[in-house]
């Protein structure tokens, strides 16, 4: 014999079924209008699912149903609200415009006897790969005299660099 109990037990999880199809349903039909609308998700009872494919709507039919809902409007005032905010560059004003200046900028032109400027061997050896070698040579000059377990490596670096550099403008 069946348990009266059990019946409201089955009855009660085939509500909670029917409940998470009804919302299965709206979510569905939410995606298919591009997203939720603001008090959808709170009347669930009022949405009438479609009972055969012909009533679904097509998209043309949804923008219709969306107008005469007045959510039209709404779309409206966005699309004004966002192209009012939109910043329309001119191409030809970027291109005329002269390069900021370093007050403009806040940055300082680097100075090569500045004692205060950071210089490494990475950095003239990416200055030597660039063809740099007038700078590349001043770096290593200023590593010589900051290491000087190294001092003679970096002036024959720097020499090499010098030399380099003179060749360069005899081929120019």
């Amino acid at each position: 014999e069946r348990d009266p109990e059990d019946e409201d037990d089955e009855s009660s999880s085939t509500e909670g079924a029917s409940g998470l199809t009804e919302l299965r349903r709206q979510a569905e039909r939410e995606a298919r209008q591009g997203g939720a609308r603001p008090g959808l998700a709170d009347d669930v009872s009022s949405a009438d699912p479609p009972s055969s494919p012909e009533e679904s709507a097509t998209p043309e039919e949804q923008i219709e149903q969306l107008e005469d809902e007045g959510d039209a409007d709404d779309l409206d005032r966005l699309i004004d609200k966002l192209q009012s905010a939109r910043i329309d560059t001119d191409p030809d004003a970027a291109a005329d415009a002269p390069p900021p200046s370093s007050e403009e900028t806040g940055a300082e032109a680097p100075d090569e006897d500045d004692p205060g400027e950071v210089v490494s061997e990475t950095l003239a050896r990416i200055h030597e790969g660039q063809g740099d070698y007038e700078r590349a040579a001043h770096i290593y000059a200023q590593l010589a005299e900051q290491e000087p377990d190294q001092a003679e490596e970096f002036r024959e670096k720097a020499a090499e660099m010098r030399g380099k550099a003179d060749d360069m403008d005899e081929t120019s």
